[in-house]
């Protein structure tokens, strides 16, 4: 077996390791737009060949360029109220978490949801909890989309592949929390894959904008 095909079959072993397997389903697309939640910046640069995605769960929508198509449909996450989907290529795993809440009775209303605090450490206890072992936070930055505050997280952890070697791993996530909604956008890749780029990286988080869409 090649070492490409080696590297195709491992590069999510660690993210699979806490998401079931899905079955595939393509998404359509098309949806007639109600209102912005948010918004993107400008397209991204097609050297990196990305393609626009519609990823759709429970009435809303989120927009994101990828290097593949995601033809899998959301499911929910084990026992909990999150719903989520996955893809990848022979480079890069792609993960989507998406958490609905109950809108606030008044404007004067406390929320009925956790802090983004509270989720970024959620997220970042699944990996202990699925024996990640020394994982390191390398980045925390708060970030804007569009009016909305974000933050983008970045984790380096070691692997051990079955041939015995060792690599170091990254994990990069984009958590959007909303007054009423949570999208965990998360990408795994190896750390010495000179086909992910920070430049990439950049392009595909900045692309990200979510809607509420017609259902009917």
């Amino acid at each position: 077996m090649s070492i490409k095909t080696i590297y195709a079959l491992t590069i999510c072993a660690v993210l699979l390791l806490f998401i079931p397997t899905v079955s595939a389903q393509t998404e359509g697309a098309g949806d007639e737009v109600l209102f912005f939640t948010g918004e993107g910046t400008e397209d991204v640069p097609p050297s990196w060949g990305l393609h626009d995605n519609v990823l759709k769960d429970r009435g809303h929508a989120l927009y994101i360029s990828l290097p593949f198509d995601v033809r899998r449909p959301f499911r929910r996450y084990r026992d909990s109220d999150e719903y989520f989907l996955t893809s990848k290529n022979e480079h890069i795993a792609f993960a989507l978490f998406h958490r609905l809440y109950e809108p606030p009775s008044s404007n004067d209303a406390p929320l009925s949801r956790p802090s983004q605090e509270e989720v970024i450490e959620k997220a970042l206890d699944r990996l202990t909890e699925n024996d990640t072992a020394n994982w390191t936070v390398l980045r925390s930055e708060s970030l804007r989309l569009g009016s909305t505050p974000v933050k983008r997280v970045s984790v380096m952890y070691p692997y051990r592949f079955q041939s015995g070697e060792w690599h170091i791993f990254k994990m990069e996530y984009l958590f959007v929390c909303t007054d009423t909604e949570d999208w965990v956008v998360m990408f795994e890749y190896r750390a010495d894959d000179r086909e992910i780029t920070d430049d990439m990286l950049d392009a595909m988080f900045s692309s990200v904008r979510w809607r509420m869409i017609d259902t009917k």
